[in-house]
C-alpha cells in the first residue's frame, strides 16, 4: 500500500484511491461508500480535477410558454468536458 501512495502523493484523488484499496473486501460489490465521507472542500478538488464546468451563453429571461411553477433552466447551458481520461 505504501507505494500506491507514494505514486498518487500529491494528487487529491489519491486518499480516495488508497481508502478505497485498504477497506475493499476482497468480493467488492460495489456497494462501498467513501464519497459521503469526504469534507466538502475535498469533494469539491476531486470534482475540479476530473472535470471542467462552463457555463454557456443563453437567452435572457424565461422561455417563450413558461408558467409560474415551472422551472426554466436550460441543460444545455451548462458544459461539462473530463479533463482527465479514465
Amino acid at each position: 500500500m505504501g507505494q500506491l501512495a507514494e505514486l498518487t502523493q500529491g494528487d487529491v484523488l489519491a486518499p480516495l484511491i488508497v481508502r478505497f484499496m485498504e477497506e475493499a473486501p476482497d468480493d467488492y460489490d460495489g456497494q462501498l461508500v467513501i464519497w459521503s465521507d469526504y469534507p466538502l472542500d475535498c469533494r469539491r478538488a476531486v470534482i475540479a480535477a476530473l472535470i471542467e464546468i462552463k457555463i454557456m451563453p443563453t437567452s435572457k429571461g424565461k422561455p417563450k410558454g413558461w408558467q409560474p411553477g415551472q422551472p426554466y433552466f436550460d441543460p444545455r447551458s451548462v458544459k461539462i468536458t473530463w479533463t482527465r481520461q479514465q
